[in-house]
């Protein structure tokens, strides 16, 4: 047997990722939409993942759950 998923990630940033003001995960499965509010970021590439990101996705797909949209919203932009 083979599962296979996607993840897509969109950064919104400034030209130089000194700032960055959202960053949006979309999972290819169904479900919910979600905005979670944090204090900052810490990273700046599509292919990182920090702890809050990594728990959130992995239990996106549990059935309490079923998220497909994680839109993490920073209230301070400057990257740590």
């Amino acid at each position: 047997m083979e599962l296979t998923g996607n993840i897509k990630t969109t950064i919104v940033c400034d030209d130089e990722k000194e700032h960055v003001y959202e960053i949006i995960r979309e999972l290819d499965s169904e479900g919910e939409e979600i905005i979670l509010l944090t204090l900052y970021p810490t990273l700046t590439t599509p292919n990182e993942l920090d702890l809050s990101c990594m728990h959130l996705l992995n239990h996106a797909d549990d059935e309490t759950l079923k998220i497909n949209k994680i839109h993490f919203i920073f209230l301070f932009s400057k990257v740590a």
